[in-house]
């Protein structure tokens, strides 16, 4: 709230940075999260052209991530996801 907040008075982008203990249900919280933004609620409009960017320190922990999301969160289109790897 407080970052939408502060965009909304500067209409300068915000970065939020979410880091939690392993288990502890990062991955369903964030893809909540993301459906919120994109799609809005009662208090805040939808913002559609707004962009996340997962990292991890393990493609493989990111694909997981990436099936998590797209099992949990079914206003999310996952098509519109890009994958940016080392090679």
């Amino acid at each position: 709230a407080n970052s939408l907040g502060a965009y909304q008075q500067t209409l300068v982008p915000q970065v939020v940075s979410f880091t939690a203990p392993t288990g502890s249900g990062k991955t369903i919280i964030m893809a909540a999260l993301m459906e919120k933004i994109f799609n809005g609620e009662a208090r805040y409009s939808d913002q559609p052209d707004a962009i996340f960017l997962w990292i991890s320190d393990s493609p493989e922990l990111n694909a997981q991530s990436k099936d998590k999301i797209d099992r949990q969160a079914d206003k999310i289109n996952l098509s519109q996801t890009m994958e940016i790897s080392d090679d």
